[in-house]
C-alpha cells in the first residue's frame, strides 16, 4: 500500500483526530462461507465513516486505478489538505467480474484502515497463513459396459456356488483344489472351459449338491481330486 499527502496535515490530522474520536466500528452483516468468518461491506464502512468525516470537513473520494486492478483512496479536507493511498489486487480471474469485485474489496479495506476502524473479525491471522485449498481433480469413472458387469456377476455366482458345494475357500491353499473342481464340472456340463458358460456351469454345480454327489464322483482324473 503506497501513501501520498498534500505535505502539511495539520488541519487534516486535527480534523481526522476529532472524527475518529466519535467513529464507531462497521457492522459486521456478512458471512464468508470460505473462510467461516463474517465481515462488514462496503456499504457497512461507508455508513460507519462518512457521516463523521463529512461533519469534520473530509471527504472521501476512491478511484480505481486504471488499467490495473486496485483503488486510490483519498481523505481530502477542507483546507485542501490530503492523504492518499493506493491498494493493488491481483484477482484470480482476471474479467470484468473479478476485477470488480477486488476493487470493491479495495475499497473496504482501505478505507476501512485509513479511517482506524475494524471492518471484519479478526481471526488472528489464519485465513492468511493456510494455504489455499487446492481444486481437486475430477475422477472420470469408467463406465461399465452392461455386458461386462453380466460376466462379472456370473463368474463371481458359479465361484460362491462351486465353493459351497466343496467346502472350498477362495484362498491360496485351496486354489488348485478349486480348479480342478471347475475343470470337472466344466467336462460333466459339456463345456470346454467354465467360462463358456458360466450360468450352465453354476445350474450344474447346484444340481450336483442337489442330488449329493462329490467331486470326486465327476472327477475324469480322480488322482487329483
Amino acid at each position: 500500500m503506497s501513501v501520498t499527502t498534500s505535505g502539511a496535515l495539520g488541519q487534516l490530522g486535527k480534523a481526522l483526530a476529532a472524527a475518529q474520536g466519535e467513529m464507531n466500528h462497521a457492522a459486521i452483516n456478512r458471512d464468508n462461507p470460505y473462510f467461516k468468518s463474517r465481515y462488514a461491506d462496503l456499504r457497512a464502512v461507508l455508513d460507519a465513516v462518512r457521516p463523521v468525516l463529512s461533519k469534520h470537513g473530509i471527504a472521501v473520494v476512491q478511484n480505481a486505478v486504471p488499467e490495473q486492478v486496485g483503488v486510490t483512496t483519498y481523505l481530502i479536507h477542507a483546507s485542501g489538505e490530503f492523504i492518499a493511498s493506493t491498494l493493488m489486487f491481483k484477482p484470480t480471474k482476471m474479467d470484468p467480474q473479478g476485477a470488480g469485485s477486488a476493487i470493491t474489496y479495495a475499497k473496504r479495506y482501505a478505507l476501512a484502515a485509513m479511517c482506524g476502524i475494524a471492518s471484519d473479525e479478526d481471526d488472528d491471522g489464519n485465513a492468511a497463513s493456510q494455504p489455499q485449498p487446492q481444486p481437486q481433480p475430477v475422477r472420470r469413472e469408467t463406465p461399465v459396459k452392461p455386458e461386462a458387469d453380466a460376466a462379472t456377476k456370473a463368474r463371481a455366482e458359479f465361484a460362491a456356488t462351486l465353493c459351497d458345494w466343496t467346502g472350498l475357500t477362495s484362498s491360496a491353499k485351496d486354489r488348485d483344489k478349486l480348479k480342478t473342481a471347475a475343470k470337472a464340472v466344466a467336462v460333466f456340463a459339456g463345456l470346454n472351459e467354465v467360462s463358456d458358460n458360466y450360468e450352465k456351469a453354476t445350474a450344474t454345480v447346484k444340481q450336483l449338491k442337489a442330488e449329493g454327489k462329490r467331486v470326486i464322483e465327476i472327477t475324469p482324473n480322480k488322482e487329483n481330486a
